[in-house]
């Protein structure tokens, strides 16, 4: 078992064109037992495709990623992505 300790997740997102802009956004805190998001439409929004690299310091995350679709105030669909 884990210790009961805050995780620091250095994440970078990467586009077709290179690296994104973390603006402020690359080092994300995560308490013990805390569930933190990245929306990633804020850093790449408009993109198709997105990479991301996260490098964990303190302990292993658990981490995956989420799409969701809107038309509109209603959403269309949602899915979770397993890591590659």
């Amino acid at each position: 078992m884990f210790p009961a300790a805050s995780v620091t997740a250095a994440v970078q997102v990467w586009t077709p064109d290179g690296p994104a802009q973390m603006q402020g956004r690359s080092q994300i805190v995560v308490a013990a037992g805390a569930e933190q998001q990245l929306l990633l439409d804020t850093v790449a929004g408009g993109q198709q495709a997105v990479g991301l690299r996260v490098v964990t310091v303190g302990a292993p995350l658990l981490m995956h990623v989420s799409t969701a679709e809107r038309d509109g105030l209603p959403p269309r669909g949602a899915q979770i992505l397993s890591p590659l």
